[in-house]
């Protein structure tokens, strides 16, 4: 049986090549050396980097703009009846004007004026100007003279208060201190009534007499007021008690009601002033200095004193006696004449304390009637002379001064308040 050896040539073939071969590579070898086989070729793998995770970043948010929407204000014209009341809106800050701008609300509206009943009430605001016109309701009061005595009296035993009367003075403006033509009289000018200097006073109300004994006790007696320095315990011008009797030689010119206080200091004629303040509800307050001045003369600018060039018993207390003038001391308020604005006693009678500071000259003055306290000067300013002076100075321009707390036998005062417009 013949065999196919057509499968067996390749094979014999090729392993008769590879003898071939590696004969041939003895063969070139050097002597001594044994073949090896060539090193496989290093095949490196390929380095694979992971992928780098990053957090992806948030946006900044953006600030939302808030469109406010536009508030529309309008206008509030009040008109009261009868007119010059005082206008407030008590619930917001801003003072009411005419035509105020206004947001759209309720507010509380008050109405007030002196003598007349006052208006709270609620209005509304809306999209449109409003315009109200308010009727005041008059206060009816019982017409009182008010006294110019001292009487304490009352129903069931109550001290009755008694209220000073007062007068209008009216605004206007006048030459303030020597004028040589004018002032030159019974003795002269003095220094510090210069330079004359025109002033503008508005009108202000001043009690028509010098405060009275009465009066000032009450003060005393519900414990808002010291004592007058005669009355002092423990001082030797106590007119019980004391070894001097400057006060005592008086008389009833010191006790009697009806007569002016003395013995009292400018600060004691302020805490007066303060006390009736809270008992009447009127700004009282000593005049100022040019306010005194102007009121003395009554309207009249052209004379030394409201009546005349020379000084006359028949109008003023002072030193001596005559005509009307027959007390040794002070005299009883209100026996000598008024002068042109109605006021008793500005010339003598006692010295009456004023605001200001003491100045050597009126250089630097204040020309609009307030009271001038810059300043270092310790003193305080009186005016008008008393009953223990010479004409030369009871003069309208004459003044005089001391510390706030000296307190004499012939130094008073009388106090005044701002006019309510």
């Amino acid at each position: 049986m013949k065999q196919d050896v057509s499968n067996k040539v390749p094979l014999l073939l090729t392993l008769l090549i590879t003898m071939v071969c590696v004969s041939i590579s003895y063969a070139e070898l050097p002597d001594g050396e044994v073949w090896t086989p060539p090193p496989k070729p290093v095949i490196k793998e390929p380095i694979v980097k992971e992928p780098v995770v990053t957090k992806p970043v948030k946006p900044k948010p953006q600030p939302v703009k808030v469109i406010k929407p536009i508030i529309k204000k309008y206008g509030l014209f009040v008109d009261t009846v009868p007119t010059g009341a005082t206008i407030k809106i008590t619930d917001i800050k801003p003072i009411y004007q005419r035509g105020i701008k206004l947001k759209p609300r309720s507010y509380r509206l008050k109405v007030s004026k002196s003598g007349y009943q006052t208006v709270t009430k609620t209005i509304r605001m809306r999209q449109q100007d409003l315009h109200l016109k308010i009727k005041l309701v008059k206060i009816k009061k019982p017409v009182k003279k008010e006294p110019i005595s001292g009487s304490n009296s009352g129903s069931r035993g109550k001290a009755k208060m008694t209220i000073p009367q007062t007068v209008r003075i009216p605004a206007g403006s006048f030459t303030m201190g020597c004028v040589s033509s004018r002032d030159n009289v019974e003795g002269g000018c003095y220094k510090d009534e210069k330079p004359p200097h025109s002033v503008k006073i508005a009108a202000f109300r001043m009690m028509k007499y010098e405060v009275t004994v009465a009066q000032y006790l009450q003060c005393v007696k519900a414990k808002s007021c010291r004592v007058p320095e005669w009355q002092q315990r423990g001082s030797q011008y106590n007119i019980v008690t004391g070894s001097n009797n400057v006060y005592k030689k008086m008389g009833t010119a010191l006790t009697g009601g009806n007569y002016p206080i003395v013995g009292i200091s400018w600060n004691d004629a302020l805490a007066y002033a303060r006390w009736l303040k809270r008992r009447t509800g009127k700004r009282w307050r000593l005049p100022s200095e040019a306010e005194w001045e102007y009121a003395a003369r009554g309207g009249d600018n052209r004379k030394a004193y409201p009546w005349g060039n020379r000084a006359s018993h028949n109008q003023a207390n002072y030193a001596g006696k005559g005509g009307k003038d027959q007390w040794a001391y002070t005299a009883l308020i209100g026996r000598f004449p008024a002068n042109g604005y109605g006021l008793h006693d500005m010339h003598g009678n006692v010295w009456e304390w004023v605001q200001d500071k003491y100045h050597e000259s009126y250089r630097g003055a204040p020309n609009n009637g307030i009271a001038w306290q810059s300043g270092n000067g310790a003193y305080r300013v009186f005016r008008g002379g008393s009953w223990s002076d010479s004409p030369r100075l009871l003069r309208s321009a004459s003044r005089s001064w001391n510390t706030p707390v000296s307190r004499y036998s012939n130094l008073g005062f009388r106090l005044a308040r701002s006019q309510v417009k």
